[in-house]
């Protein structure tokens, strides 16, 4: 039986203040800025990128405080 390996291909994550956490990714942990709004941003390292949006909606910073995540199976 052949190993299957798992390659995450993108990360969205909501957050109340995005410029502030596109410079965290970029500035701590050596991602590439490709797009940074107030509301929008988007990061890459390597293959995988990131996407930040914003929110205010308790909703969606207590349902889902982690990140929605793409994988591809090979």
């Amino acid at each position: 039986m052949a190993a299957v390996t798992a390659t995450l291909r993108w990360v969205l994550q909501m957050h109340r203040d995005v410029s502030r956490a596109a410079r965290f990714y970029a500035e701590g942990l050596d991602f590439n800025v490709n797009v940074c709004t107030l509301r929008w941003a988007e990061l890459q390292s390597g293959p995988l990128k990131l996407a930040l949006m914003h929110t205010n909606d308790r909703f969606w910073l207590l349902r889902f405080p982690l990140a929605i995540v793409s994988a591809s199976l090979q």
